[in-house]
């Protein structure tokens, strides 16, 4: 896989879906390699869906062998752009979030350092906590992200994702009472 990057070329490749017994078969353009957390995701088009852009981790893949035919790129695709506009995230629904969390000072100051993206407003108020707003999609990830913050974060909008968390609040109460 790295080296169809480097050289450019498409490969054969074995690849195992989530939760799936069978293992599905691609020629595949490689366009990008991407870190996220312990992850490390393949930005690709297939060969039999070249419009339609991928991000497939790299662990599904049983196996993968470098042809000689050039890759295939989509008119206008920049990975820059592909990154910056997609969180690689499941999505929840197509809309932009306008999203508005207050942080603890401590749990939200990495995000003076690592943006959530350009959008990004940071306030620093009165009590020592972070306001932060930013638009953003709407995926699994955004959620699974704010609850590893559990208490040091409260979502403020929108109000639709707050109702989510004080939802999950009540079931946890529930749980661990």
């Amino acid at each position: 896989i790295y080296e169809s990057l480097l050289r450019d070329k498409k490969f054969k490749a074995r690849y195992r879906k989530r939760a799936e017994e069978n293992i599905s078969e691609y020629i595949v353009s490689s366009l990008g390699l991407v870190s996220r957390s312990s992850v490390h995701y393949l930005i690709c088009v297939l060969e039999h869906d070249p419009m339609t852009i991928r991000w497939l981790p790299l662990q599904r893949f049983i196996k993968a062998e470098i042809t000689n035919e050039d890759i295939v790129i989509p008119n206008g695709f920049s990975l820059k752009q592909f990154l910056n506009e997609n969180s690689l995230g499941f999505l929840m629904s197509d809309k932009k979030l306008e999203l508005e969390l207050i942080f603890e000072n401590y749990s939200g100051f990495h995000l003076l350092e690592t943006p959530l993206n350009e959008t990004q407003n940071i306030e620093q108020l009165d009590n020592g906590k972070i306001r932060v707003r930013a638009t953003v999609a709407d995926t699994s990830e955004l959620r699974f992200w704010i609850s590893g913050f559990a208490q040091d974060v409260e979502v403020i909008k929108p109000k639709f994702l707050r109702k989510y968390f004080q939802q999950r609040a009540q079931q946890l109460y529930k749980l661990y009472k």
